[in-house]
């Protein structure tokens, strides 16, 4: 068998339409760069659902939410040249209010028109929120 394959980072984000409006937030750690809620998967976490459950929680302080369907997935390399697989999910709750975690200095909810004009950390962030929206518009109509 053949050492040479990569192992991936796995993370989870989770795109949250409100209002026809997403919410993204800018990273603590990346001021003036924007994301979407959500991280990677610990070691010897139950589950992917778990991880991504766990990680909506603390950084929007959801306990409650529907995740309605993986709406996109990619890979690349960091900055770090580590790689990274990432899998986008929508989610819902309408109710709840939002409590930033200490990861994210700030938050705004975008049109689908303003996509391109936010400075994204992920590279593939646009394509998963464009993707949101044509996902949640089929939802409504049906």
């Amino acid at each position: 068998m053949s050492e040479n394959y990569e192992k991936f980072w796995v993370s989870q984000v989770g795109i949250l339409i409100r209002d026809k409006r997403c919410l993204v937030l800018e990273f603590a750690s990346h001021p003036g760069r924007w994301g979407l809620p959500g991280g990677r998967i610990d070691k010897n976490e139950a589950s992917a659902e778990h991880a991504f459950r766990r990680e909506i929680l603390e950084e929007l302080g959801f306990e409650n939410f529907a995740i309605l369907g993986i709406i996109g997935h990619e890979t690349w390399y960091n900055p770090e040249n580590q790689p990274v697989c990432a899998v986008a999910h929508l989610i819902k709750n309408n109710l709840d209010d939002i409590e930033l975690s200490d990861e994210h200095i700030s938050m705004q909810w975008i049109k689908e028109e303003q996509i391109d004009e936010i400075d994204f950390l992920w590279p593939c962030s646009a394509e998963f929120i464009k993707n949101g929206f044509t996902f949640n518009k089929n939802l409504c109509q049906n």
